[in-house]
């Protein structure tokens, strides 16, 4: 949301399905795109989230899966094909990736019981942010403009956003029983 103001409309990441048994490729061309839906999983291995995000300053997507039973992220790095994993969240995490500390790449994020964990993606200090309550929905962005990621939460027809700062910007968008996309 805008901190400081309200008068800009909330930018989020576009939401896709993931396509049918036997269809193409996990794709978008929408930079952040999200695919929110659980992808199929070995026995042992619970949900897994896919992703497209700029990991590094190449000017290129990385594709990312997050695996929810480990807390481990995968990400692709496009720019030379390798791997890197990382483990930073546990199951019952809300993934939050975006980039907080304005480097244009995306930081490793999670938002758990109304704490926002963030490991920098240039490796600078870890940020624990509490911001928010256990039934808000987390809806990270850059919403004042400024290049970083503002933690946001959505509850109950209002965005609550955090300037970079410390300021805290509340805007009513929506209605109580509305979903938003995350």
């Amino acid at each position: 949301m805008e901190t400081g103001t309200a008068t800009a409309a909330p930018t989020q990441p576009f939401i896709e399905q993931a396509p049918a048994a036997g269809r193409a490729p996990f794709s978008s061309s929408r930079p952040g795109a999200i695919l929110r839906t659980t992808l199929p999983s070995r026995p042992g291995h619970r949900r897994r989230y896919f992703s497209s995000r700029r990991f590094r300053r190449d000017g290129r997507l990385d594709p990312a899966v997050y695996r929810t039973s480990t807390g481990t992220w995968w990400i692709r790095q496009s720019s030379n094909q390798l791997v890197r994993s990382e483990q930073w969240g546990i199951a019952s995490d809300r993934l939050v990736p975006a980039d907080y500390d304005g480097d244009r790449r995306t930081d490793l994020a999670v938002y758990r019981d109304g704490t926002w964990f963030v490991r920098p993606s240039g490796g600078g200090a870890l940020q624990f942010i509490q911001f928010g309550t256990v039934t808000d929905i987390p809806v990270a962005g850059d919403y004042d403009g400024d290049g970083r990621a503002d933690p946001t939460i959505y509850r109950a027809g209002q965005w609550w956003s955090r300037q970079g700062f410390g300021g805290i910007t509340v805007v009513q968008w929506g209605l109580p029983t509305d979903s938003v996309f995350q």
